[in-house]
């Protein structure tokens, strides 16, 4: 049981990786900018300048001071994207199976899966968050293992990271191609 907490929290840094890099790039390109013109819109009143003078408050710390915040494992927002991303990690090997089942079953998987869609949905992502804070959110089990993954090799983070982007790229549209199939081959699908 242990090996398997292990490679679910490896897996779950790995997802946290790939938001991290995708995160980075996306608020260094499009927040960061729109964040400098309101911090210099602020800074023209002379009330604000003369505090964030007084204070110390740069452009660069405040960058920072939210960079820090943002990305913190133990408390930051970002860490709701990670667990987006990564539920529906966990949520696509649910969806793989329920696509086999309706290309060998047909009709009658369709009919349950289209007719209870909402219920359905819900219930995977229940599942799936049920069984992340079991492995990983309960006594911040997390924490730990991620601060033993910080220090290992940055080669072996990188593997596993691309590894999770590869499978999970691939399980989608393996689950995609499959359901099509399966459309079609039962007389469902219209172009």
């Amino acid at each position: 049981m242990g090996k398997f907490i292990e490679l679910w929290n490896r897996i779950y840094y790995a997802a946290y990786s790939i938001h991290y890099v995708f995160s980075c790039y996306i608020i260094d390109i499009i927040i960061y900018p729109i964040e400098r013109l309101f911090y210099s819109i602020l800074n023209c009143i002379p009330a604000i300048k003369r505090r964030n003078k007084r204070e110390g408050i740069t452009f660069k710390s405040t960058k920072e001071t939210a960079h820090k915040q943002y990305h913190n494992p133990e408390s930051g927002h970002f860490m709701y994207y990670v667990n987006g991303f990564f539920s529906l990690v966990q949520a696509l090997p649910i969806l793989l199976c329920i696509s086999i089942l309706e290309y060998y079953l047909g009709g009658c998987i369709r009919e349950w899966w289209f007719n209870n869609l909402a219920i359905n949905l819900i219930l995977i992502w229940g599942i799936c968050l049920l069984l992340q804070y079991f492995f990983a959110w309960k006594h911040d089990r997390y924490l730990t293992y991620f601060a033993a993954f910080e220090k290992e090799g940055t080669r072996k983070r990188v593997v596993w990271t691309i590894g999770l982007l590869i499978v999970f790229v691939a399980m989608l549209v393996l689950t995609v191609y499959i359901f099509i199939c399966a459309e079609k081959k039962h007389g469902f699908w219209r172009p």
